[in-house]
């Protein structure tokens, strides 16, 4: 499997909002079944709650291998040194995807910082629970407030924003 570093996607609409993504590439996925897998929603809780007490490095130490390999620890620190707390995230759903290596399930997820800004996307973990990718977007409270339009259909399509 090819290695790639980190990028963050910014394209048109989402540098006019100020939409930042994190995206930890690991190649190509063939998906199986959409289900709620809770092992996996408990892996992705598990993470997301080291991340919000500021425990950041043993988050980091949930990371499989691999997505250390392809995302240094100081550059993750940098991707994840958010302002303001987050309030409990939500997860909406669970997808499994079947890889060479073995299992991967996908937990989307939604979660509200105390200043109003909203962040959505997915954690991808493998079948032990190490963290394999990490994909979100924060939208800035005001955006939210002018989500009318093409804006607003594009906002509810990334994942976790349904």
């Amino acid at each position: 499997m090819a290695k790639a570093a980190p990028t963050a996607a910014c394209s048109g609409w989402a540098r006019r909002i100020g939409v930042s993504a994190l995206f930890l590439a690991i190649g190509f996925w063939t998906q199986a079944a959409s289900s709620v897998d809770y092992d996996a929603i408990a892996a992705a809780r598990q993470f997301f709650s080291k991340v919000d007490r500021g425990d950041l490095h043993r988050a980091y130490d949930q990371f499989s291998a691999s997505a250390k390999e392809a995302v240094g620890y100081e550059a993750w620190l940098r991707a994840f040194n958010k302002p303001g707390g987050i309030g409990p995230r939500r997860f909406t759903s669970t997808t499994t995807y079947d890889q060479p290596e073995g299992k991967l399930i996908a937990v989307e997820f939604v979660g509200m910082y105390a200043n109003g800004d909203k962040e959505c996307g997915y954690i991808v973990v493998d079948a032990m629970g190490a963290v394999v990718r990490v994909d979100s977007t924060t939208i800035p409270a005001q955006a939210l407030s002018q989500t009318d339009g093409e804006l607003g259909g594009v906002l509810s399509d990334l994942p976790g924003c349904k």
